[in-house]
């Protein structure tokens, strides 16, 4: 998948279109 975890209050935007379920907020 990816680390949106990581970086979910970084680049979320960027993972917002693969791993929206990290970058629900």
């Amino acid at each position: 998948m990816g680390s949106a975890v990581e970086t979910l209050g970084m680049r979320c935007w960027e993972y917002i279109s693969k791993e929206q379920q990290f970058c629900s907020q």
